[in-house]
């Protein structure tokens, strides 16, 4: 969650200088700020999506497995945060270098808007869920963590795409996003083993 929210916290560091060195002579200094529109769109987006679709698969999941349930089965949301935000940097990235329609790139901010909104509201549940009475102090930890993240890595935005342009720019951000696909595959798998070696994960205790 840290990742995803310091990852879109570059892209709105950088939208304004990247969007009127790119498309000049279309934004004023008024429009500008509409471009800002398309991750607040995507964050709506992934609010309704998580809204109708989260109870539904949580009762499913209570109804057939019964108390074989496992907190990671509320990861599956995130699942897909994760595999969006990848995506959304490369449309974002590569249709700016190649200076598609501006309308285009911002498809892709929006992908990563949605994909910081769906990550955060599973991981804090999830959180919860796992160490439960200790479940305030491990989301303050992350809060304080994602802070530090997005404070620190958007100073890179701008020496990023000048030395390697937007669309190289953009993959390596992807690619960085995309690395932590794997450790969530395997925390969705093996996560009740990973809480058994902790002191207060749930099995731990």
């Amino acid at each position: 969650m840290a990742i995803t929210y310091a990852l879109v916290s570059l892209i709105l560091a950088t939208l304004t200088e990247t969007m009127e060195s790119t498309y000049p002579g279309v934004f004023s200094s008024g429009s500008i700020g509409l471009t800002f529109l398309s991750l607040a769109i995507g964050n709506t987006v992934a609010l309704i999506f998580y809204s109708l679709t989260s109870d539904r698969y949580m009762i499913h999941q209570r109804e057939t497995k019964g108390d074989a349930f496992k907190p990671e089965s509320r990861l599956v949301h995130l699942l897909l945060a994760a595999v969006m935000l990848p995506l959304g940097f490369l449309i974002y990235g590569w249709t700016l270098q190649s200076h598609v329609q501006y309308i285009v790139p911002l498809v892709g901010a929006c992908a990563a808007g949605f994909s910081m909104t769906l990550s955060a509201i599973p991981a804090e549940t999830y959180v919860v869920d796992t160490y439960e009475i200790h479940g305030a102090s491990a989301i303050a930890a992350g809060v304080i963590f994602r802070a530090i993240a997005g404070a620190f890595l958007p100073l890179i935005g701008s020496p990023l795409y000048q030395s390697i342009g937007q669309g190289w720019g953009n993959t390596v951000l992807a690619f960085i996003a995309a690395a932590f696909i794997p450790p969530l595959g395997l925390l969705m798998m093996y996560g009740d083993w990973f809480h058994s070696k902790e002191q207060f994960g749930k099995s731990g205790r």
